[in-house]
């Protein structure tokens, strides 16, 4: 709240007349060029009309149900695979329990210094490398992630880590992700409204997400949910490549036709 009233009090601003307002370019003459619509975009409607639009929100519900197994389900595993790693390498019932929570604790705090990173480089490569290979890094991070994951029984501590730190790295895709998409792809016009319906889509997935995730560990075991979790992530981020790539053809054809 501090923060945020700062910056609207002291750094946003309004123009303070029309003098402000940069409305076009003059020549010699001065007579003023046409202005080409910088505020393009779609309505809902519109968006809704556009299967693409609903690849783009079936990708973000498959995103939730990713994050939300991966966020409420890991940390109970990782200390039970561990306590049976470390049993199994000859440390007592007790010394194992033990270690197991300790290094726990540090694969969250790992998680959490990831993700801070994570979001600070995933706003650089939406700048710099687009939607298309920004939403193709976190599926490769996420897919490896919980590859490592699966093998905690077979490596120890080592899974743990290469699981805990993709993880956070990738946390951009859905942390900027959604409002970088929308906005890059569906413009200002009703920039809100469609984010909103998107966000519906995430927030689903997530609410669904841990609650399927504990059925399919009741019914079929931990290693079968791993798995369902590797169709999760692959699914989602095929659909949002698919997306970036026909909305972003989309978006020029509109672009070039309003110039």
């Amino acid at each position: 709240v501090v923060v945020g009233t700062l910056v609207a009090l002291l750094i946003i601003r309004n123009p303070k007349n029309d003098a402000e307002k940069i409305t076009g370019d003059s020549d010699n003459s001065g007579t003023k060029e046409p202005v080409v619509e910088k505020d393009w975009g779609y309505t809902l409607k519109e968006a809704m009309k556009l299967p693409l639009f609903w690849f783009c929100a079936l990708g973000f519900l498959f995103v939730g149900l990713y994050v939300a197994a991966t966020s409420t389900q890991d940390m109970k595993y990782i200390i039970e695979t561990l306590k049976t790693y470390f049993e199994g390498n000859g440390s007592t019932i007790e010394a194992a329990g033990q270690e197991a929570a300790k290094l726990t604790g540090l694969v969250g705090s790992t998680f959490a210094v990831s993700s801070l990173l994570g979001n600070l480089i995933g706003g650089s490569l939406f700048d710099k490398l687009g939607v298309k290979i920004s939403m193709i890094i976190p599926a490769v991070l996420m897919l490896a992630g919980v590859f490592a994951l699966m093998s905690i029984d077979k490596i120890g501590p080592i899974g743990a880590f290469a699981f805990c730190i993709p993880k956070g790295l990738a946390v951009y895709a859905y942390m900027i992700g959604p409002s970088y998409l929308v906005g890059s792809f569906f413009g200002k016009k009703e920039f809100g409204t469609i984010l909103g319906i998107i966000q519906i889509f995430f927030a689903v997935g997530f609410a669904s997400g841990s609650i399927l995730f504990a059925k399919i560990v009741e019914g079929f075991g931990y290693n079968f949910a791993w798995i369902t979790v590797l169709v999760f992530v692959a699914i989602a981020y095929s659909l949002l490549v698919i997306a970036a790539i026909g909305l972003g053809k989309l978006r020029d054809k509109k672009i070039k036709s309003m110039s």
